[in-house]
């Protein structure tokens, strides 16, 4: 069949099968990159790469209830994640806007502002119990510590 007759869609998704070679390539590729932004001490590299502070990774036996925050861009959002005894997964969770104020304002109006908001959704959906708690901030930030670090712009 000529080109001309083939459906579009499938025209278009054909770009996207890449050969075993191609995608060797896009990964080493990838590490390099990974491994010069790790590298750089201006963190001018345009893949951000930052040494974390983590002392333990998930094991995958991990079961019970777990509060996440996710702070990024204009908003953030608590959940409440429960991992059953058979490995099943749900989360409940509640977006809240941070205005342009708020992302410019002090670290402590910050994070008071995440705090509360944590709080009135665990009596919301009500936790009463102290849980663990798991953070994803979606900035570019040097650690210094598991407590400490510095925002990088």
């Amino acid at each position: 069949m000529a080109s001309s007759d083939q459906n579009p869609g499938k025209v278009f998704l054909n770009s996207f099968n890449l050969s075993s070679a191609d995608l060797l390539h896009i990964s080493d590729l990838l590490v390099k990159e990974f491994e010069e932004g790790l590298s750089k001490k201006d963190h001018n590299s345009p893949v951000k790469m930052l040494n974390a502070y983590v002392h333990g990774l998930p094991t995958g036996k991990e079961r019970g209830r777990y509060f996440a925050l996710d702070l990024g861009g204009s908003n953030f959002r608590t959940l409440l994640v429960t991992i059953e005894e058979n490995g099943t997964i749900s989360q409940l969770s509640e977006k809240f806007a941070l205005d342009e104020n708020m992302m410019a304002t002090t670290q402590e109006v910050l994070f008071d502002k995440v705090a509360e908001s944590l709080i009135s959704f665990a009596a919301k959906q009500g936790v009463k119990e102290t849980l663990p708690l798991g953070f994803t901030f979606s900035f570019p930030v040097h650690q210094l510590a598991i407590n400490k670090g510095n925002l990088i712009r």
